[in-house]
């Protein structure tokens, strides 16, 4: 390629108008060529050396459903250079629509680098916020997957996350909650809400750790497990339910299966928010404790794995006065550690 031609291409390429350039035309044919191509070479270094601020996202896209295939390359190349939120976050959005329209195989390959992208996405962002919202386009992807309770674990976590959660994350949240509470007592949903199934064994579990500190008193806390479950107690009582009985069989047995050999439980006991805050904290304490003592009396050999502890109010997962999103809030969580 003739040397004009190579220096407009370097040009071009870097968003340089030639014509800003401080050499004359006459100049600039009269320039060595040696002495010229180095000027290039300088020049293509300084400018593709770093990211301009200029080039990196400041939002998410809007119409990734435009992005046309060959396109991504140039998206992804953005997101190593720039190497922040939103540059990840955007090549996972166009990743998982593309992967929508593409064969099984394909779409499977896209979908696999969009949760890489969004996981880098969430690793890296500097606001909980942002970071919620990854992982809410994590799950999302997750969903499109089939991996339901996978995805409900990472989308308990975005709301734990997010200082203010949005209503549409709360409310896809507790329906697909909802839809999985009649069978979050089964073996299959703990083992895989706790990333132990040999179904969910090629989901890596995210290492998701607050970007900033809670803006309140509260700790955010992020288990890197846990399961919720359905255990039903009499009104404004410890006593649990007979109905729940087979619940707690299935549970005290899951937590014996040899993968949780080296593994220690939380009973962790949560109300709604109706009630005074003092009687729910001790009220939570008591019925964990009750759950413990029926797991002690299935399998006595679960007592030195286990611990309680009563969170009442101060942990609830979603928000509304309906009752709905009461009996959610009412749950039995097992942390797994």
């Amino acid at each position: 390629m003739p040397l004009k031609l190579v220096a407009l291409k370097v040009l071009t390429e870097n968003r340089i108008n030639p014509y800003m350039i401080c050499l004359t035309r006459k100049g600039f044919m009269r320039m060595q060529k040696s002495k010229y191509l180095l000027f290039l070479v300088g020049l293509s270094i300084a400018t593709t050396g770093n990211a301009s601020t200029n080039d990196c996202p400041t939002d998410l896209i809007k119409n990734n459903d435009k992005v046309r295939i060959d396109e991504i390359d140039n998206y992804s190349a953005l997101a190593e250079k720039c190497q922040d939120y939103y540059s990840y976050s955007n090549l996972g959005l166009i990743y998982s629509h593309q992967g929508r329209g593409l064969p099984d195989e394909e779409g499977q390959d896209n979908y696999d680098k969009a949760l890489d992208a969004f996981d880098k996405a969430q690793s890296i962002a500097t606001r909980n916020e942002d970071q919620s919202v990854a992982l809410e386009h994590y799950a999302d992807v997750l969903l499109e997957k089939g991996y339901k309770i996978e995805a409900l674990s990472i989308l308990k976590k975005a709301l734990k996350l997010h200082p203010n959660p949005p209503y549409i994350l709360n409310e896809k949240t507790a329906t697909l909650d909802k839809e999985l509470r009649d069978s979050a007592t089964s073996k299959d949903f703990i083992l895989r809400s706790s990333g132990l199934s040999t179904f969910s064994s090629n989901i890596k579990l995210l290492t998701i750790r607050p970007a900033e500190a809670a803006a309140s008193p509260k700790t955010i806390d992020l288990p890197e497990s846990s399961v919720d479950i359905s255990i039903h107690f009499e009104f404004d009582s410890a006593k649990i339910d007979p109905d729940s009985q087979a619940a707690l069989l299935t549970l005290a047995n899951t937590l014996a299966d040899p993968k949780f050999r080296n593994k220690k439980f939380i009973l962790v006991g949560h109300t709604d928010s109706r009630g005074e805050g003092e009687y729910n904290l001790n009220l939570s304490k008591r019925r964990a404790q009750q759950v413990y003592r029926e797991l002690e009396r299935i399998n006595p050999e679960l007592a030195n794995k286990m611990q309680i502890k009563g969170a009442g109010e101060d942990e609830l997962l979603y928000s509304g006065d309906t009752e709905l999103m009461h009996w959610l809030n009412r749950r039995l969580e097992v942390v797994i550690k």
